[in-house]
């Protein structure tokens, strides 16, 4: 058969370095000047086995079959997942407050908590969804500050689970918070329920308080940090989001080795660029990576192997 290679296929070069990521497959790969010339043909002829490279790129999405219609497949599929009955995802802000200040947040700072009639609204939602197929969930909570409102997620969550649960329908949650109001009872409660977390830290002490701080100004680290021992022993998805920037980049290694002594299996910490979407700091807008600050920190971060942390995956939207 004859492969061609596909339209989703984004290169990336960089000297003898070419990063090749898929954007319908979400596969990525480094590939040499050698290998990467396979992928500028316009046809290739590909049978199963005899290739360990062509097999690669064909059971990843980086080549397709030549008369395959790429473009007719995504619209098919994009039709099915927003038409599917099986399948919800679903994003509750138990209330808009959060106690924290960050300078880059994108959010309109306002102010509000779910009441007692929405949460029932919702739940009698969620049930008419469920009678009409719905045999997976993925449930976030987000805010604001969602623990700030940590009895109402207690509440909806076992009356959610309940649903589910008699429903058969395959739930899976997740939580987007600042990690300043973590306690015991929350991480057993998260566990309980084994609803993952996401929770950032900015750099080290003195980078995240100068953006990660209550809106007293007062700082907010040496908490935080406190509060993800409490993970200990946990069975506990932990996902340690960093915001970088130009200034703050320099302390992911560091990072690296604080979470590394957490010794936690199911902690894991990645990086994330910020982008000015609403910046609300004049000084702030000098605090975003150029094209050749980014490059050279994912450079950097890689040949130091700082990207092989691997737990158990877990979206969280």
């Amino acid at each position: 058969m004859k492969v061609k290679p596909s339209l989703f296929n984004y290169i990336y070069n960089r000297g003898n370095e070419h990063i090749v990521f898929n954007t319908f497959s979400k596969a990525c790969v480094s590939l040499d000047d050698n290998t990467i010339k396979l992928l500028s043909c316009p046809s290739i002829v590909y049978s199963a086995g005899e290739d360990a490279t062509l097999d690669y790129f064909k059971e990843n999405g980086f080549v397709v079959s030549e008369d395959f219609d790429e473009v007719g497949f995504l619209k098919y599929y994009n039709y099915k997942v927003r038409f599917a009955d099986d399948y919800l995802s679903l994003t509750i802000a138990p209330t808009l407050s959060c106690n924290f200040d960050c300078p880059y947040c994108f959010e309109n700072k306002r102010i509000g908590i779910v009441d007692q009639e929405t949460q029932e609204l919702i739940i009698r939602f969620l049930e008419k969804k469920l009678e009409h197929g719905v045999k997976k969930m993925d449930l976030t909570w987000y805010g604001g500050e969602p623990l700030i409102c940590f009895s109402i997620i207690k509440d909806m969550c076992r009356q959610i689970i309940e649903i589910t649960t008699r429903s058969g329908v395959d739930c899976n949650m997740g939580m987007i918070t600042n990690g300043y109001l973590i306690n015991r009872d929350v991480v057993d409660f998260l566990e309980e329920y084994n609803i993952s977390v996401q929770i950032t830290l900015d750099g080290m002490a003195e980078n995240h308080n100068c953006r990660r701080y209550l809106k007293n100004g007062d700082p907010t680290f040496d908490r935080i940090i406190e509060n993800l021992h409490l993970f200990t022993g946990k069975n506990v998805n932990v996902y340690l989001r960093t915001n970088i920037d130009k200034y703050n980049c320099s302390d992911y290694p560091l990072l690296t080795e604080l979470v590394k002594n957490f010794n936690n299996p199911h902690m894991i910490l990645y990086p994330a660029v910020t982008e000015n979407v609403n910046e609300r700091k004049e000084y702030r807008k000098d605090y975003y990576m150029s094209d050749r600050i980014y490059d050279t920190f994912i450079s950097d971060t890689r040949k130091q192997g700082l990207f092989h942390q691997e737990i158990e995956t877990r979206a969280i939207m």
